[in-house]
């Protein structure tokens, strides 16, 4: 996963053309960095997670919207008079 995080990071990264090490630059010292490390690695930073879906999302989004639509109109069919 720190190997398709790195391709992703260099994918989008508007410094493509430029040469760049493989190892992020850091300003913490090497004591402080593993304690990050090793933080980052425990407890719910564990967890691997599924990748990010955009189009689920924009699909429960599109019926969430209709479905509320659909609730208006006919509450207010029900509820309103002509």
């Amino acid at each position: 996963t720190a190997r398709m995080l790195r391709q992703l990071i260099h994918a989008v990264s508007p410094y493509r053309g430029c040469l760049m090490t493989h190892e992020f630059k850091t300003r913490l010292n090497e004591n402080d960095q593993h304690l990050v490390d090793e933080y980052n690695n425990t407890g719910v930073n564990r967890e691997e997670r599924k990748p990010f879906r955009p189009w689920k999302m924009m699909m429960w989004l599109a019926i969430c919207i209709v479905g509320l639509g659909v609730a208006a109109r006919i509450i207010g069919t029900v509820y309103l008079p002509y």
